[in-house]
């Protein structure tokens, strides 16, 4: 018998203890202590059954002695790639330092997988990459003792003391010296374009060749180290689940669109600090203000090529990231070993239609994907006909099994009908009526093509197409509030360019006087303040504690603002 409850506020008391059975914590071999390992290790070599097992704790064993020890030889590294007395050395020294660490990353994770796969010993899987390192850092400190002035990026310095087999007659430089032949020069004297020449002019040109060049280069690097260390984090999953390698290619491939977006605006902000701190340390700017050229006029190049950036991320997030994103997350799913992701809201169980009933389902099949809708079926619907005003419920129906133009449709049958198949339906209304049936057809509900309307991710559509689907979703009554925060960041994030452009001038100055470190310290703790804000108002619109166009806009609002500030605050 049904019962009807009508109630303002209700306690339903329920087991948690079923629904929630306590389960003890079980810690992974990387949690245990020292103790724990070695019981573990000595349990594994007991029994007999399972050597890897035993392996792997002994590698984490190891790894509690190998990395504190790694201390050491990076402080002996670093001493062998500091000294010397110019200061591009010690430049170089403090890059090469940070490649060290990434090698050493690699050779740990390596080691790590050998030791555990039982290619290598457990000792020598993961010691290698401390032994490694510290002959290097030897090997260094060696040569800093034979040579002064050594530069850990010059390879002469490296050759210098191996024996000369064999020296050539001719003195070096012979051919090309001052008494050598000449090569002509042919010079192209092109005729000057009608357009004006005050920008850009020689010294445009400098400082934009300059700036591209530090830009491509911090770029290609931030690139590499990011993909490095993803990759190092899908190592284990692509041994797991035995994933080719021209999977692996293909998903970088179409991944490293992605990755340049994101790390386009750091790469912006450190080739602004580099190229106008370097000319602060040469005294260029100096030179720019003493022949009459003011700060304003000689970073406008930079300025210019700043706002192509965010041109360019605009571009690539709107007619290039869709396509490339959709791709990769196919591989990405090959990589974790997941089934194929479709995205369809046919994979959602609780749908409210447009005419406010709520639809459920136990599973949805389609018979030909090349004709959406038709032959679909759903299995265990159940359909909900709400009041909207009083909150109660009018109408419930049920079916076994609801099929969308059969395939082939009796003679009589129009074909854009529902046939519900072995169910009921029971009124509310009134006095209420029941009436079970084995086969009806009806037009009322909602139509497939209402069914199989795509939920895909903002990052996989362009700004029109992400603005429909927001349209198709609210009108469905889901909470699209995320979306829309999405929505207004596609335009937002890549004016970030240019908004670093102008954080950056003012600070790298200050860099000119302070050092490279100095720069590198600044660069980092601005985008650090700069994700943070974006995470942060991200947040704030996505539990709609802000307007969403407000919290897309305002981190750039805020540093544009900040940028501006100090650019007015320079001495031009």
């Amino acid at each position: 018998t049904d019962r009807f409850q009508k109630f303002s506020s209700s306690d339903f008391p329920l087991p948690t203890e079923s629904f929630f059975p306590p389960t003890p914590l079980s810690k992974g071999d990387r949690e245990m202590t020292l103790r724990e390992l070695e019981v573990k290790i000595r349990e594994a070599e007991a029994s007999g059954k399972r050597p890897l097992d035993a392996a792997r704790f002994r590698v984490e064993w190891h790894k509690k002695f190998a990395i504190p020890v790694a201390c050491l030889v990076f402080g002996l590294l670093g001493l062998g790639l500091s000294l010397g007395t110019k200061k591009e050395a010690r430049s170089a020294a403090f890059a090469l330092s940070i490649g060290v660490i990434f090698v050493y990353y690699v050779f740990i994770r390596l080691g790590e997988q050998a030791g555990d796969t039982g290619v290598l010993p457990p000792g020598l899987a993961i010691w290698g990459a401390d032994i490694v390192l510290a002959l290097v850092a030897l090997a260094l400190l060696v040569l800093n003792h034979r040579e002064a002035a050594f530069d850990p990026l010059d390879p002469s310095h490296y050759t210098a003391w191996l024996p000369r087999l064999q020296r050539s007659g001719k003195p070096a430089g012979s051919a090309a010296g001052a008494g050598g032949p000449r090569r002509p020069v042919v010079v192209l004297r092109l005729p000057r374009s009608g357009l004006p020449t005050s920008f850009p002019g020689i010294l445009d040109r400098y400082i934009a060749w300059q700036y591209i060049g530090h830009l491509a280069l911090i770029l290609t690097a931030f690139c590499s180290i990011y993909v490095l260390v993803h990759f190092m984090d899908l190592f284990d999953d692509i041994q797991q689940h035995r994933v080719k390698g021209s999977v692996v290619v293909h998903y970088y491939t179409f991944y490293a669109p992605m990755v340049a977006h994101l790390m386009m605006p750091v790469a912006v902000l450190v080739a602004t600090l580099t190229t106008f701190g370097i000319m602060s340390r040469r005294n260029e700017i100096t030179a720019l203000k003493a022949s009459g050229v003011s700060l304003y006029r000689g970073t406008l190049s930079v300025v210019v090529l700043g706002l192509l950036a965010s041109l360019g991320l605009f571009a690539a997030g709107e007619f290039l990231l869709p396509a490339t994103n959709r791709v990769a997350n196919q591989d990405f799913n090959v990589i974790k070993g997941r089934p194929p992701q479709v995205a369809s809201l046919l994979h959602r169980r609780w749908i409210v239609g447009s005419d406010g009933r709520f639809y459920n389902y136990d599973q949805a099949v389609m018979v030909d994907p090349l004709e959406p809708g038709r032959g679909l079926s759903l299995y265990g619907l159940w359909i909900y006909d709400l009041d909207p005003k009083q909150w109660m419920l009018r109408e419930r129906t049920y079916a076994r099994r609801a099929v969308w133009a059969p395939d082939p449709p009796p003679a009589h049958v129009q074909q854009d009908t529902w046939s519900l198949e072995q169910g009921w339906r029971r009124s509310f209304r009134g006095t209420g009526a029941f009436e079970a049936f084995s086969q009806v057809r009806t037009r009322d509900f909602e139509p497939p093509t209402y069914f199989m309307r795509e939920e895909r991710e903002a990052e996989t559509l362009r700004f029109n197409e992400l603005r429909s689907h927001i349209a198709t979703l609210e009108s469905m009554g889901l909470d699209v509030t995320k979306l829309r925060v999405q929505l207004y960041r596609k335009p937002a994030f890549p004016l970030i360019g240019i908004v670093m452009t102008l954080i950056g001038i003012p600070f790298s100055f200050v860099v000119g006087r302070r050092g490279a470190l100095y720069g590198i310290g600044i660069s980092l703790v601005i985008a650090i303040v700069y994700w943070s804000t974006l995470a942060i108002f991200e947040a704030l619109g996505n539990n709609a504690l802000l307007p969403p166009l407000l919290a897309a806009w305002a981190p750039n609002l805020l540093f544009a603002a900040a940028g501006l500030y100090l650019m007015l605050t320079l001495e031009t």
